[in-house]
């Protein structure tokens, strides 16, 4: 039987993790092989696939364009959030200069 923490058997690409903590004692040894074997078994039919529709090609490379796309987005955000903040703070200066001269222009009446 393979070593496993937490009763999680890691899954491969396409194939989802194995959570044994639900599943009785009595067959787990049965579970963890069958789950190699689709392991094993997914593993020969990517490689059987054109190299353009493999999972790697596919569904990871769609995660990947999305990851990319997130982080661009969150750039974008940080950007706007940082010209904001200058804006208001050149805002909030020109404003304390206006006010600060009508001071000087009211004090010399």
């Amino acid at each position: 039987m393979h070593n496993h923490k937490n009763n999680i058997i890691p899954g491969y690409k396409g194939i989802m993790d194995l959570d044994l903590s639900s599943i009785s004692d009595h067959l787990k040894e049965d579970t963890i092989n069958q789950h190699l074997n689709d392991i094993k078994n997914y593993r020969k039919e990517q490689s059987d696939l054109p190299e353009k529709l493999r999972y790697e090609n596919t569904i990871m490379y769609v995660n990947e364009v999305h990851r990319k796309d997130q982080l661009a987005l969150q750039q974008r955000i940080t950007q706007a959030q940082e010209k904001q903040r200058k804006d208001d703070a050149d805002r909030d200066a020109y404003y304390k200069r206006i006010n600060d001269l009508r001071f000087i222009i009211n004090q010399s009446k």
